[in-house]
């Protein structure tokens, strides 16, 4: 028997040990079973075994991240307890487990936690006349778990409905305006429940449908109007007096709503006309109605459609903002004029055109006017003062005059503005500042333009008044140019002159560098000279220049120098290198830099080559000059050289008369030349002549008025000669040192009376042209005795 019951063990053993393995189905269960539990409360579950005997292996698990401080506890061989103390867990899980040996689940359930619900708050109610009475409210905090109202009519059980959300409606019928009803509101879920109760009177709450506006019509008045007609709302009670609301906003400048003040009262009519003033002249509007019952009621109706519409047009009020600019490098002047509608002033209609008339101040020179649609134009006016005047026009009428004065040429324009200043903003704003000397300026124009060095173009203006300020807002000053701005000063009629300066928005690196050249090259010294950028390549202001420059298989080097500056020399090079340089332009933002040039530097050799052609060549040049002008000039040249100079020795005189020796006997020997000579002419007087007034002034003193002139050659020798009664007439010599020739004056008058001769001596010289004579006579005075004396 012993034998059996070890063989029946052995054979059961794997069986027991599998049964012990498999998980136990049914063995426990959790109570209570909840869904939602109060957040922030205790809470204590159980788990009730089927076997006794295993209540030490039970174990509790939960699934989720709050930390719980679970307390565990045994109420009977079949019953585990635990408590959960202050659960704030949104959502979690509960498992009861068993260990045997392995750790089996026996049961499990889900968690919400939430609040109880609280006490509606609120509660309005609306009449919709012929449909409904919807009542809504203000449910509180969110119980965070399933919540539902209950709309209950308490004296009227068919009037009922339920929802999860803070509205509900019941039907009514349209007999029930008027009545009243009391309603209880009870919320509620699965932790509790709250109830109101309130009262319905219909004829309070009713609430119509939007009035049905006909039409929007523009009125032609003085103040812009609009007649506006409306029809009754469709669903408003027979019996209830109606009144109505407008609104109106414009819609060119997307405004808000403005709300018309007063009530406009249809009462039972049907349909209601209005006159809607205090416009502003040809604008765009949008309008809206909204009506309540003027019984007392609460609940007006919501906005009706807008419908949109323009006023009239109406004669501009203001004039236009009239500025010029001109350019006087002609004779006669260019006038650019252009005129903009005033900022900030509603235009009055649409624009159809603009008169311009111009003429001299004092009216004697050219005028004219003319009508355009543009908003600019040239004119070509003369040197004197001018009147320019532009008046705008629409359908209803015209503007005032926009006058501006054009001063003469010759008008010298005052400086009342010491200083101008541009300062970057926030954004891609600045802010111009300027300083007046005379504070009676208080009028100021505005104007700039893209500085694009070929002269203006796109030309903008603004006036400012009282202010020695002005920001430029972002977007009217593009980035990266350079402006150039003008302020003038206005006082009357009179334009002072601008004070000028540029500004650059926004500034970035240059574009490139200066395009550089060598212009002098020596052996350790180079020239370099650059154009400066053009204003569209700079992107701001150049605030220097740098000069770069490297020999071959050697370091860079570099010079800087000031943004006005275009040439510069490098020095201490290497003779006879290979030099490489290029230059940079730096500015605010940055740099750019130019093209690379190469230079090779001269050596010794080189530069005394160089220094002896040139002196050659000048030599040789030279030696052309001076052939060229031998050749063509030789005969005036030797004359200045080596002028020719009468040898007396070699001069042929007059033939002498056959009596001189009679005539000697008449003289004084005192008087003579201390010779005597064979034959019968006497020499009276001798001198060298130089000048032309001298020999003039010889011949007057030695000749009377009845004798025939003598031209006389310069530099000649001058002898005069008187011969005795029936010889022959006197012999005038002339000697020219060029050609030695004789000529013969005779007297004027014969006389048979022997000749008188008076001798005269104021100065004695030697001269060395007359072979025979000591000395010469500078004066002779001939005097004839009879008829002639």
């Amino acid at each position: 028997m012993e034998k059996v019951s070890s063989w029946m063990m052995f054979c059961c053993l794997p069986w027991i040990l599998l049964l012990a393995a498999a998980p136990i189905t049914g063995a426990g269960s959790i109570f209570p079973r909840v869904k939602f539990v109060l957040r922030g409360s205790n809470v204590t579950f159980y788990c009730r075994l089927n076997t006794a005997g295993l209540i030490q292996n039970v174990h509790w698990s939960f699934g989720t991240d709050v930390a719980l401080q679970p307390v565990y506890d045994i109420v009977n061989d079949t019953v585990s307890k635990v408590t959960l103390p202050n659960l704030t867990a949104v959502t979690m899980s509960v498992t009861c487990s068993i260990r045997t040996p392995s750790l089996q689940h026996l049961d499990k359930i889900h968690l919400t936690t939430g609040y109880l619900p609280e006490m509606p708050e609120n509660v309005s109610c609306i009449y919709f006349h012929k449909r409904n009475v919807t009542c809504s409210w203000n449910p509180g905090n969110d119980p965070q778990i399933p919540t539902t109202f209950h709309l209950t009519v308490l004296n009227d059980g068919g009037k009922k409905c339920s929802t999860a959300a803070n509205s509900c409606s019941f039907p009514v019928g349209r007999e029930d305006f008027g009545r009243e009803y009391i309603a209880q509101l009870l919320v509620e879920n699965a932790l509790g429940s709250a109830a109101r109760r309130f009262t319905v009177n219909t004829a309070k709450i009713v609430k119509m449908d939007p009035p049905e506006i006909l039409f929007l019509k523009p009125l032609p008045v003085k103040d812009p109007a609009f007649l506006m007609s409306w029809r009754r709302p469709t669903l408003a009670p027979d019996e209830l007096n109606v009144k109505c609301s407008l609104r109106y906003r414009q819609l060119q400048q997307d405004g808000q709503w403005q709300d018309y003040t007063h009530d406009l009262n249809m009462w039972k009519d049907k349909e209601m006309s209005y006159n809607l003033s205090g416009l502003h002249a040809y604008t765009e509007y949008a309008v809206s109605l909204r009506c309540i019952g003027s019984s007392g009621q609460i609940w007006w109706s919501e906005w009706s459609a807008e419908l949109t519409g323009r006023t009239a047009e109406q004669a501009p009020t203001h004039s236009v903002e009239l500025w010029r600019v001109i350019d006087s490098t002609e004779k006669k002047r260019l006038l650019f004029l252009m005129w903009k509608e005033r900022s900030g002033i509603r235009p009055a209609g649409i624009t159809q055109g603009y008169d311009v008339q111009w003429f001299s101040e004092d009216e004697s020179f050219d005028s004219g006017n003319i009508t355009t649609t543009n908003r600019e134009m040239m004119l070509h006016i003369s040197e004197e003062a001018y009147i320019v005047s532009v008046v705008y026009f629409n359908s209803a009428g015209r503007s005032p005059k926009a006058v501006l004065r054009i001063p003469a040429t010759r008008e010298k324009a005052r400086e009342v503005i010491s200083t101008v200043q541009v300062a970057a903003a926030e954004g891609e704003s600045a802010i111009l500042t300027w300083t007046v000397t005379d504070l009676r300026y208080r009028r100021f124009v505005l104007d700039w333009y893209l500085d694009s060095g070929v002269g203006f173009c796109n030309i903008s203006f603004q006036y400012v008044e009282n202010s020695s300020t002005w920001t430029i807002e972002k977007g009217t000053l593009e980035p990266y140019k350079r402006y150039k701005i003008s302020v003038y000063p206005i006082l009357e009629n009179s334009t002072e002159a601008p004070a000028t300066t540029y500004f650059y928005i926004r500034e970035k690196a240059p574009l490139c560098g200066p395009t550089a050249k060598v212009v002098e090259l020596k052996k350790t010294e180079v020239t370099i000279r650059w154009n400066p950028l053009r204003p569209n390549e700079t992107n701001g202001f150049i605030t220097a220049y740098s000069i770069f420059y490297t020999p071959v298989h050697g370091s860079e080097s570099v010079v800087t120098v000031n943004s006005d500056v275009y040439e510069c020399s490098l020095r201490s090079l290497m003779p006879n290198t290979l030099y490489s340089a290029y230059v940079v332009a730096f500015n605010r933002a940055g740099n750019g830099s130019g093209d690379h040039i190469q230079f090779h530097t001269l050596s010794d050799s080189s530069e005394y080559i160089g220094a002896l052609a040139g002196t050659l060549g000048t030599c040789l040049l030279l030696l052309l000059v001076l052939g060229i002008t031998y050749k063509y000039k030789k005969e005036k040249i030797k004359n200045l050289l080596w002028p020719k100079v009468p040898d007396p020795s070699y001069s042929s005189i007059c033939d002498w008369p056959s009596d001189w020796l009679q005539t000697l006997q008449l003289l004084d020997p005192v008087w003579t030349d201390g010779a005597l000579h064979s034959g019968n002419l006497q020499i009276l007087h001798a001198v060298y002549v130089n000048d032309r007034r001298d020999r003039e002034l010889l011949l007057l003193d030695s000749w009377s008025s009845t004798q025939d002139k003598v031209s006389l050659d310069e530099s000649s020798i001058v002898m005069h000669y008187a011969a005795t009664e029936k010889q022959p007439e006197p012999c005038l010599l002339l000697l020219d040192s060029a050609a030695e020739t004789c000529s013969y004056s005779r007297t004027a008058a014969e006389s048979s009376t022997p000749l008188d001769l008076v001798y005269r001596e104021d100065s004695a010289t030697f001269n060395p042209y007359l072979k025979n004579s000591v000395q010469t006579r500078e004066m002779l005075h001939m005097t004839h005795e009879g008829t002639n004396r």
